[in-house]
C-alpha cells in the first residue's frame, strides 16, 4: 500500500523532471507523456485522494499543475495549428497551439481531435482579443500564439469538495431523476472532471479568465451518468380541498408553491 507521503513525493518528482525539461528548453515526445499519464493514473488510486481528507485538494491542484507542465512540454517550439494528445489510463488531454485571433474568435476544439474516443467533450470560443486582454491582464496581439488544452480525468480528484453534501438541496436536486438507492448520496456529477485552460506560448501557467461576455466560451461535457427523461420522475401529485390554500411542491432548490384555485384549474 502506498502512503500519501510516498505518493506525494512521487508526484513532486514528476513535476521536478518536467520543470527541468522546460527549463532546459527541451520538449517531450509521446512515449514520455504516456509515462506521465500512467504515473498519474496510479497515483489516483493511492491514499492521496482519500476524500475524507481535505488535503487531497492540495494534491488535486498539483495534478492539474502537472498536466499544465506536460502540455507546455508537448507544445514546446510547436508551430501555429499544431496539437498533441495525451491518452493513457484515466487521463485524456489534447493541447493545441494557435494564433490569438483564431483561438479567441472562431475556435472549436474537440477532445477527439487528439484521438480520444470521447467524441462529445469540446470547447467553442467566440470572443475578442481586446476582451481577452482586459479580463486576463495580458497584452496579446492578434498574431501572438496561445496554448489551449482540454482534458478529462476519469477519477474525481476533487471528491473531497463533495464530502458531507449528502442530504443537501444541491445533492437532492442532482439525484432527483435517479431511481431507488441512487436518489441518495453526495452531489452527483454527470461527467468526468473536465479541465479547459489557456496559457501564453510555452508557458505552463494557466491564465485566469473571468469576465468575458456571456456566451464567449461554451464547454460541452460528455455525460457519464444518464439523465432520466421520463416525465413521471419529476411529477408532483397533490389534492386541493379549499380555494386559496398554498401547497408546497417540495422542489429541492426553490420554494415553489401552488395556490388552489378551482375556477382556474378545475
Amino acid at each position: 500500500d502506498v502512503t500519501s507521503e510516498v505518493a506525494s513525493g512521487s508526484l513532486y518528482f514528476v513535476q521536478t523532471v518536467l520543470r527541468a525539461t522546460l527549463g532546459a528548453n527541451i520538449g517531450i515526445e509521446s512515449t514520455s507523456t504516456g509515462y506521465v499519464a500512467d504515473a498519474l493514473t496510479y497515483l489516483f488510486q493511492t491514499r492521496m485522494f482519500n476524500f475524507s481528507d481535505s488535503s487531497s485538494l492540495i494534491y488535486a491542484d498539483n495534478i492539474t499543475s502537472t498536466l499544465g507542465l506536460t502540455s507546455a512540454a508537448q507544445l514546446y517550439s510547436a508551430f501555429d495549428g499544431v496539437g498533441y494528445a495525451l491518452l493513457t489510463g484515466d487521463v485524456d488531454m489534447y493541447s493545441y497551439r494557435t494564433a490569438a485571433s483564431t483561438a479567441l474568435s472562431s475556435l472549436t476544439l474537440d477532445l477527439s481531435a487528439g484521438g480520444s474516443t470521447d467524441t462529445v467533450t469540446s470547447i467553442e470560443v467566440n470572443a475578442s482579443v481586446a476582451d481577452f486582454n482586459t479580463v486576463t491582464g495580458a497584452s496579446v496581439a492578434s498574431s501572438d500564439l496561445l496554448d489551449i488544452k482540454v482534458a478529462t480525468l476519469a477519477t474525481n480528484i476533487y471528491g473531497a469538495v463533495l464530502t458531507g453534501t449528502a442530504g443537501s438541496a444541491d445533492a437532492t436536486a442532482s439525484r432527483l431523476d435517479q431511481i431507488g438507492s441512487a436518489q441518495s448520496g453526495t452531489t452527483l456529477l454527470r461527467s468526468d472532471i473536465t479541465l479547459v485552460e489557456v496559457s501564453l506560448q510555452d508557458s505552463h501557467e494557466a491564465l485566469e479568465v473571468i469576465g468575458l461576455p456571456t456566451g464567449a466560451i461554451k464547454v460541452t461535457l460528455a455525460a457519464t451518468v444518464g439523465f432520466n427523461t421520463n416525465y413521471s420522475a419529476f411529477d408532483r401529485t397533490f389534492g386541493c380541498a379549499t380555494d386559496g390554500v398554498s401547497i408546497d411542491l417540495n422542489c429541492p432548490l426553490t420554494a415553489d408553491t401552488h395556490t388552489c384555485d378551482h375556477a382556474t384549474y378545475g
